[in-house]
C-alpha cells in the first residue's frame, strides 16, 4: 500500500497489528520476551516515540510485502521481522537516538524512498529464511540504518544481501570475534589480537549480533574448536 492509498493510516495500523498477532508463536520463538507490542491497540502499533517516518515505512511496506505472499509460515515471518523492527524503533527511540535526517526517508517522483527499498528487500529475504532464528536479526536492520547516517543507503543495501547469504552459525561466530571476552582465545591465538573486518563489524552493529546469547556463542565456539 502506498502512501496515496485509499486506505486511512488506522486500516493499514489494524492490518499490522493482526499480521503481527497471527506471528505471535514464531515471534515467541525468535525474539522470547523482548517483542511488548503484540496485542496492543492499533494505535500504539510503532507508537509515536519510534518516530513518524519509521512508523510509517514500516506499516505501508510491511502490509504490502505481507498481502503479496500466498504462504502462512512466510507471512508469519515477515509478521515476525515488523514485530522486532518496531520493537526496535521504540528502544531506540525511548534512549534518545535521533532518526537520520539526510532524506532516507524521503521519496520522489515515481521514486521510493531508500528506506522503503531497503525494508522491503529485507522483508523479502525474511520470507524465505528457513533459518528463522536469523528473523531476529534481520529485524533488525532498519531501525540500525535508521539512526546512523554514516551508513549509506547503498551499504545498507549490502549489508543487507551480506546477511541474507550468511547462515545462522556464520552469525554466531561473528559475534564471537566481535566480543573479544567471547573466549581466552582461539587455536591459540588471544582473543584481542583477532580483528573483524569493517564489513564484519558493521553488520555485528546493524543486525545486532551482539544479542546472540552465550550459551549459542560457546555451543558454537566448541564445534569450531573440535
Amino acid at each position: 500500500m502506498n502512501e496515496d492509498s485509499d486506505e486511512p493510516p488506522e486500516t493499514d495500523s489494524r492490518r499490522l497489528r493482526d499480521l503481527i498477532e497471527n506471528s505471535s508463536d514464531l515471534i515467541g520463538a525468535v525474539a522470547g520476551g523482548a517483542i511488548g507490542l503484540v496485542g496492543g491497540p492499533a494505535g500504539s502499533i510503532g507508537g509515536a516515540a519510534a518516530g513518524v517516518a519509521i512508523t510509517k515505512t514500516i506499516r505501508r511496506v510491511g502490509v504490502e510485502v505481507y498481502d503479496r505472499l500466498l504462504v502462512s509460515r512466510q507471512q508469519e515471518r515477515v509478521g515476525t521481522v515488523l514485530a522486532v523492527a518496531l520493537d526496535d524503533a521504540q528502544t531506540r527511540a525511548k534512549d534518545g537516538e535521533k532518526l537520520r535526517d539526510d532524506g532516507f526517508f524521503d521519496s520522489g517522483v515515481g521514486q521510493r524512498s531508500d528506506a522503503d527499498e531497503l525494508l522491503e528487500g529485507v522483508l523479502l529475504q525474511a520470507a524465505n529464511a528457513y533459518q528463522e532464528r536469523k528473523l531476529r536479526h534481520l529485524g533488525a536492520i532498519l531501525p540500525s540504518l535508521a539512526v546512523r547516517p554514516d551508513i549509506s543507503p547503498a551499504d545498507g543495501h549490502w549489508l543487507t544481501q551480506l546477511a541474507d547469504r550468511l547462515t545462522w552459525r556464520q552469525f554466531a561466530v561473528l559475534a564471537i570475534f566481535a566480543d573479544p571476552h567471547s573466549a581466552s582465545g582461539i587455536w591459540g591465538v588471544p582473543m584481542v589480537r583477532w580483528r573483524l573486518t569493517v564489513q564484519g563489524r558493521l553488520l555485528v552493529d546493524v543486525a545486532r549480533l551482539d544479542d546472540i546469547s552465550t550459551t549459542v556463542r560457546e555451543s558454537v565456539l566448541d564445534d569450531l574448536l573440535a
